[in-house]
């Protein structure tokens, strides 16, 4: 009985755990675009404009956009 609850509470604590790092991440890399609305196809493709690409397609998948474009 006792080992049903140990092994419980290691289970219990492994998944706190990580439910902590997850949460604390600092995000992978800078923001794109900053702001607390969603990002419109205009936006993306006005800020890959402003950053030197040519060619750009911006595909919307969902929830998500996918864009492509050409360093010129």
């Amino acid at each position: 009985m006792n080992r049903r609850y140990v092994i419980t509470a290691l289970i219990g604590g492994t998944a706190a755990a990580t439910g902590v790092v997850i949460a604390t991440a600092e995000p992978r890399g800078p923001v794109f675009i900053a702001g607390d609305k969603p990002v419109t196809e205009d936006q993306i493709h006005t800020k890959l404009q402003a950053d030197g690409y040519g060619d750009i397609r911006v595909i919307r998948e969902g929830p998500y956009f996918e864009a492509s474009g050409a360093k010129v």
